[in-house]
């Protein structure tokens, strides 16, 4: 049996609660739309079924393996996206909603290999995931990235911890956050798309957290190491933030990868497509 899954919470979420639906021992890969990493999953690849959680590998990877994939995913770009293999493989059971609210990856495998019964602290991680904030979901998931390891997630030892304390603990590390967050955006750029406010941030505080005290429609929020640049889109208010990454992809092209939801979304280019990016934001503001 093996497990590919995505490398934040939602996936190493999701990657727990299939592991304890097989209760037996399994093959994990960690996976971030990097698609030279196929080539070594395919090589290590177990017998057996291949869950595919809370991510969607390459269309190739995904028609040669169908016969054996469980898939449990839940980003628009790929459940929209007319792909061949989408209602060929083993077991479908993606979906972008549940009765009417968009559902995280965590949720979708506790609800299909589980019971109808998800608990509580996966819920609020999961509506943390998609981009459904309020101030206790927001606390909950800052003192999980602070205090939780990817093993405590994988082990799904999140189930053993008391929400109201974790909140807590939460809170008062916002609260020093804060402080450094509303200087840092007030050096915030800040465009105007189809009438909306857009704040652009260059940080590694991949979060709409850092924008929440600026009056604005959505982020963008971007990042560099030596060989790529990351952004990350979220809308703050009613800001359709997938439309707008589908639109600057298409337009700069060579995108390594992309996806995500209309509320929270990503992408990722080599180092070199800076300053076309950077030209594109420029052009929608003018």
């Amino acid at each position: 049996m093996n497990i590919i899954h995505h490398i934040d919470a939602d996936g190493l979420t999701s990657a727990g609660i299939v592991k304890k639906y097989l209760n037996s021992d399994v093959k994990t890969f960690r996976y971030n739309y990097q698609r030279d990493l196929e080539s070594y999953i395919e090589i290590n690849l177990d017998d057996g079924d291949i869950y595919v959680v809370d991510c969607t590998l390459s269309d190739d990877f995904m028609e040669r393996f169908k016969s054996r994939i469980i898939h449990i995913d839940h980003h628009a770009s790929v459940i929209n996206g007319n792909k061949t293999w989408f209602n060929h493989v083993k077991k479908q059971l993606s979906k972008i909603d549940d009765n009417g609210f968009q559902v995280s990856a965590c949720v979708l495998c506790w609800k299909n290999l589980i019971d109808d019964n998800v608990p509580e602290i996966i819920k609020m991680l999961g509506d943390y995931d998609v981009g459904r904030f309020d101030d206790n979901n927001i606390n909950l998931n800052t003192f999980l990235y602070y205090y939780l390891s990817d093993d405590d997630y994988f082990n799904l030892r999140i189930l053993d911890l008391n929400i109201s304390e974790c909140v807590l603990q939460g809170k008062k590390i916002n609260e020093v956050k804060s402080l450094f967050n509303k200087k840092h955006c007030q050096r915030a750029n800040l465009i105007t798309y189809n009438n909306q406010k857009i704040a652009i941030l260059n940080t590694q505080e991949k979060t709409s957290n850092t924008v929440k005290s600026l009056d604005v429609d959505g982020c963008i929020i971007y990042s560099l190491d030596l060989n790529k640049i990351y952004i990350s889109i979220y809308s703050i208010k009613n800001f359709n933030a997938l439309n707008f990454l589908e639109k600057m992809v298409n337009c700069v092209g060579d995108c390594i990868s992309y996806g995500g939801h209309v509320k929270a979304c990503g992408c990722s280019f080599y180092v070199n497509k800076t300053s076309k990016i950077m030209d594109y934001l420029r052009k929608i503001d003018e």
